[in-house]
C-alpha cells in the first residue's frame, strides 16, 4: 500500500439492476484530508458506508493497513442516545472501547462540549449534536475519520470550531475523508475528489486546482466535471 492508509480499488455497488458505484478508485495518505463532492444521489454516502463496513460492496476492495475498527465514522443522521446526556453518551462509548475514564473529559474539552456535559442529547442544538457526533467518532483515537456531510446543521461559527477540531486530530497523525456541500470547506482540505455517475471523475490537490487559476472556485469545478443533466433531474419539490 506504499504510504497510503486507505486504498479504494475498483469499488462497485449495485441495488438490483441499479448500479450506483461503477469502479471507484481513490487513495488517502497519512495526515491527509480529502473532500469528496458531487450532486445528491451520486453515491457518496454509499461509498463511505462501504469504507466503514456498514455496507458490502458488489465488487472491488478496500485496503487499509489496520482493522476497520481504526476508522471513526460520522453518518449524516444523529445516531447516539437521545435520552442520555452528552457525558453519558461518551461514557458509554468509553466503556464499550475499554478506554480510561479520563478520555471522556479530554474529548469534551477538544470538542467544546464541557459546558454541555449534563445536557440531554435530544435538547442540544443541531450544531452541538454534530460536535457530539464528532466527539463519539474520535474518542477512541482512530487513524482515519470518515465524515458524511458533518457540518450540514452548523452555522459558520460552529463550522469554524469543527475545522479546529479536525486540524488538531490531523496534527496527531489522523487522516480525514469527508463529504460536503459547503464549497468553502474545500479550502481546508489537501485534495478534492468528485464522484459523478458512479466514478471518480476528478481528483487533485486543492492548491493545484485553484492556485493556478485553473478554476475560479469549487462550483465551477463541479459543474465542469459533473453532467449538467444530473442537476436538472434533481427533485426540487
Amino acid at each position: 500500500m506504499s504510504d497510503n492508509i486507505l486504498e479504494i480499488k475498483n469499488i462497485t455497488k449495485s441495488y438490483g439492476k441499479k448500479e450506483v458505484l461503477k469502479g471507484v478508485n481513490l487513495s488517502i495518505k497519512k495526515s491527509e484530508k480529502i473532500a469528496l463532492i458531487g450532486v445528491n444521489g451520486s453515491g457518496k454516502s454509499t461509498l463511505l458506508e462501504i469504507i466503514c463496513g456498514v455496507k458490502r460492496q458488489s465488487g472491488g476492495e478496500i485496503q487499509v493497513p489496520f482493522g476497520k475498527g481504526e476508522i471513526g465514522y460520522m453518518p449524516q443522521t444523529f445516531s447516539l442516545f437521545q435520552d442520555l446526556t452528552v457525558g453519558e453518551n461518551l461514557g458509554y462509548l468509553a466503556v464499550l472501547y475499554h478506554l480510561d475514564k479520563g478520555v471522556v473529559q479530554s474529548v469534551l474539552e477538544k470538542c467544546f462540549l464541557t459546558q454541555k456535559k449534563d445536557m440531554l442529547a435530544k435538547d442540544l442544538s443541531g450544531g452541538y449534536k454534530q460536535l457530539l457526533s464528532l466527539a463519539s467518532s474520535i474518542i477512541f483515537n482512530p487513524q482515519l475519520l470518515v465524515l458524511d456531510e458533518p457540518t450540514s446543521a452548523m452555522d459558520p461559527l460552529f463550522r469554524e470550531s469543527f475545522q479546529k477540531i479536525l486540524s488538531e486530530f490531523m496534527k496527531d497523525g489522523g487522516s480525514v475523508l469527508l463529504t460536503t456541500h459547503y464549497m468553502e470547506e474545500i479550502d481546508f482540505c489537501d485534495k478534492v475528489a468528485i464522484l459523478s455517475d458512479g466514478k471518480i471523475v476528478y481528483a487533485d490537490y486543492v492548491n493545484k486546482t485553484f492556485g493556478s487559476n485553473k478554476f475560479k472556485n469549487a462550483s465551477e469545478l463541479i459543474f465542469k466535471y459533473t453532467k449538467g443533466d444530473s442537476y436538472e433531474k434533481q427533485d426540487r419539490k
